[in-house]
């Protein structure tokens, strides 16, 4: 059962969230890596992504940046994010916990991307594009923010091409908890 407080408990002590098949399971520390990106100022957009039709917002719609993740991710994979995981997340966000970075074009969402804050960590958990490179656009503008705001780090919880293309790196799994466990005590809500 996907329960705010649960969540919220077990993301504030830094122990990662697992969704298998199970309706609910949660991993524990012991990992060998961790997925980071720091936030960086030479992150760029090229010309075309910086499109004056696009319109950025967070946490405007973050349910509907929710469902988006699910829909179209399950196009291809099927979804780890099943209706009670948004529930409860939709709660974490009325309580300033978990957020979102909306892309708009002519008044429709495109891309988009969500995570939870935890002191100066954002663990990012999904993002979706219904455009080319909208997400990208939402990573850029979340980064900024981050930047802005002395965040230590972005957890990204594993590893892919889109995310390396974004600056991320894997680390060892004694220094992600070193920099996990100082970045989640730092400005706790």
């Amino acid at each position: 059962y996907y329960s705010p407080k649960v969540l919220h408990e077990l993301l504030d002590i830094g122990i990662r969230l697992k969704v298998g098949t199970q309706p609910f399971s949660i991993g524990s520390k012991n990992f060998d890596y961790g997925t980071i990106l720091i936030p960086m100022t030479n992150q760029k957009l090229s010309k075309s992504e910086i499109n004056s039709k696009l319109e950025i917002k967070a946490d405007k719609n973050f349910r509907k940046v929710m469902e988006l993740c699910a829909s179209t991710r399950s196009m291809y994979v099927g979804t780890w994010i099943p209706d009670n995981m948004i529930t409860a997340y939709t709660k974490l966000h009325d309580q300033n916990i978990a957020h979102s970075i909306e892309v708009y074009e002519e008044g429709i969402m495109i891309g988009g991307l969500y995570g939870i804050s935890i002191g100066k960590i954002f663990c990012g958990e999904s993002m979706f594009h219904l455009k080319n490179n909208a997400s990208k656009v939402a990573f850029y503008h979340l980064n900024k923010y981050l930047l802005k705001s002395n965040y230590d780090l972005i957890d990204c919880q594993f590893v892919n091409n889109h995310l390396l293309s974004l600056g991320a790196r894997e680390i060892a799994s004694h220094d992600f908890l070193k920099i996990l466990d100082k970045g989640i005590k730092k400005d706790l809500h």
